[in-house]
């Protein structure tokens, strides 16, 4: 372990990683520290979540088929209330819950504590909440602090989502505020 990352030579030199540099891909993370977290030591934009929410390692093996009862949906990536890109199919051996909302919506604002609740309830069995944020109290794109004070007002701490022009909301029929989607492992809807 040449850089004193964690990864052997040979491992890293097998994984395509530097092995004169703790860090390969320059994102601040030591290579050892992102192959723990199932995240791409090769992908400066692929990291481990400040919110701590883990990666599933299974996050190259998803391949979408559509988003019809059944299928797989595709990946996306979108600006949490951390600043990061946070990517579906990071939580791929997990339910996932997809909630679509606007920081106008008041029936939004009064189910966001109970999806908290429901977070927090079943967290260690595999269940993950994401927020998806279409549009601020002004109908505009949520931005990072939009999306931090939407976290910080109903005390959450899943992953919450700027969809801008609801673009990820929309690969569904019938997208109203608030709107769930249920994904099983493996983004299957």
């Amino acid at each position: 372990d040449s850089d004193g990352d964690g990864v052997s030579d040979d491992e890293e030199a097998r994984l395509g990683l530097d092995p004169e540099s703790a860090d390969t891909d320059g994102d601040g993370y030591d290579d050892g520290e992102e192959l723990a977290a199932n995240s791409d030591a090769t992908d400066p934009t692929h990291y481990p979540y400040i919110g701590g929410w883990a990666i599933d390692a299974c996050r190259t093996d998803v391949v979408a088929t559509g988003n019809a009862v059944g299928s797989v949906t595709a990946d996306f990536s979108l600006l949490d209330q951390h600043g990061q890109q946070v990517r579906l199919h990071d939580f791929c051996g997990r339910e996932v819950l997809m909630v679509t909302s606007a920081m106008w919506c008041g029936p939004c604002q009064a189910e966001a504590p109970e999806l908290q609740h429901w977070y927090d309830t079943y967290e260690a069995q595999g269940f993950i909440v994401i927020t998806l944020l279409g549009e601020d109290e002004y109908g505009n794109a949520p931005d990072q602090a939009d999306l931090m004070a939407w976290a910080t007002a109903y005390g959450l701490k899943h992953p919450v989502l700027s969809d801008s022009g609801w673009g990820v909301s929309n690969r569904w029929p019938g997208n109203y505020i608030p709107t769930m989607h249920l994904l099983a492992a493996g983004a299957t809807v």
